[in-house]
């Protein structure tokens, strides 16, 4: 068998790079690490996709691009998703007693040595791109679709609409009116949920509202403060309105107050997807890392609500004993046994996610962490390391201060040479 091409020559064969080229690629990779293909992309001279396609030509193997409804799901159900996330690997057709698997590297042995004991069937891999894979693992098992994003829902009276959006935790909602369709909308952890209203809404509105439409202009720059009655409780919202001959807008936002939550960009939704997915199947345990490093302690108590719903059952714990912004914060000891006691005694509580930001830990603490049920995040140093946390949440702010997402396996690794 003739020796394997190194990566650099098969880029070099179809033309993506030059001897130069990889020089500087090299150079790249002594001075900073990791693998040569990834320098290659770092420098911009192939895109991650070109990266790819010369990886499964130098293994010889082939690029697929699956289509979601062609998976063969109980193929794919051989695997669990927290399996399928962590080693961006699944199975995607079983013909006879061979296994078709999609992995976004061609050198894994020890995941096509599992699948093979597991399933007792050969393993054929295929190459397809990182994105694809979590795109197909979020459609397989369940992690999106699940509301008919885009859709319209059943009609329902104003009354039905702005209860289901203050009771979903959003903080804007409103009404378009185009022609006879008038819609409710209202934006939930990055979803845009819609609802038919059924005839009579102004007056609907009006008496929820005080003042009232008619005292808000219909020109886009001009705001109003006023009030938003909902079971008995004012709401402050701030509203905006645009009237045309052809349509109608009406846009509410609830006024935040320091009793509020803090308010932060939610991530995509293919985050959330996998987030949730983890969550669900008792794998999720996170580390948190933020690029300012100050981002942690501010985000970090916010994240359940985050990620997982304005009403899922969470605790903070830190070294203050503070609620404030509507969270439940339970003070720690200072002693790392009186610590362990109390998160033995939260366990019967059955939270559905822990947020921990402490000034020391100890891997008996992370460990007693990692069995407090529900999905976790923690700051932790990095030379503090445990099997259960192996999921990398990761939040860099921008330029605009707009935050990056990314979610990754610890062990995840490409290869490039």
């Amino acid at each position: 068998m003739p020796d394997r091409k190194s990566l650099g020559e098969v880029l070099q064969q179809y033309g993506r790079v030059s001897p130069e080229e990889q020089e500087a690629a090299l150079a790249y990779q002594r001075s900073h690490g990791g693998y040569f293909g990834e320098a290659l992309v770092a420098l911009g001279m192939i895109s991650p996709e070109e990266l790819e396609f010369g990886l499964a030509a130098q293994f010889n193997l082939p690029y697929v691009f699956p289509d979601a409804d062609s998976i063969d799901l109980d193929a794919a159900e051989l695997v669990s998703p927290e399996w399928a996330l962590a080693n961006l690997t699944l199975p995607i057709a079983r013909s006879g007693e061979t296994l078709s698997v999609i992995v976004d590297s061609p050198i894994k042995p020890v995941m096509v040595q599992e699948l093979e004991a597991r399933t007792g069937l050969e393993i054929e891999l295929a190459i397809a791109s990182p994105s694809k894979i979590r795109e197909l693992i979020r459609h397989v098992f369940g992690g999106e679709g699940d509301d008919e994003e885009g859709g319209l829902r059943p009609a329902a009276s104003v009354d039905d609409f702005l209860d289901e959006a203050l009771a979903s935790g959003a903080s804007r909602f409103g009404v378009s009116l185009r022609a006879r369709t008038v819609m409710g909308w209202w934006e939930e952890r990055g979803r845009m949920n819609r609802r038919h209203l059924t005839s009579g809404w102004p007056g609907a509105m009006d008496r929820r509202l005080s003042p009232g439409l008619n005292a808000v202009p219909g020109d886009a720059g001009e705001v109003r403060d006023a009030e938003l009655e909902w079971g008995g409780t004012v709401l402050p919202v701030r509203l905006r309105r645009v009237v045309s001959d052809s349509g109608e807008e009406l846009l509410l936002d609830l006024r935040t107050s320091p009793a509020e939550p803090a308010s932060f960009d939610p991530p995509p939704t293919s985050i959330l997807d996998e987030v949730r997915l983890l969550a669900r199947s008792g794998a999720g345990r996170f580390v948190v890392r933020t690029r300012p490093e100050t981002l942690a302690s501010e985000i970090l108590p916010h994240l359940p609500r985050i990620l997982l719903g304005p009403h899922v059952r969470a605790v903070h714990l830190r070294e203050e004993n503070n609620g404030a912004g509507g969270l439940f914060a339970l003070g720690v000891p200072s002693s790392e046994e009186e610590m362990l006691q109390l998160l033995t005694r939260l366990q019967p509580f059955r939270m559905e996610a822990i947020t921990a930001d402490l000034p020391s830990w100890t891997p008996a603490l992370l460990a007693a962490m990692g069995r407090s049920g529900g999905a976790v995040f923690v700051r932790i140093p990095d030379s503090l390391r445990d099997p259960a946390f192996g999921w990398r949440l990761e939040i860099f702010a921008e330029d605009g201060g707009r935050l990056r997402w990314q979610v990754r396996h610890a062990s995840s690794e490409r290869p490039g040479s």
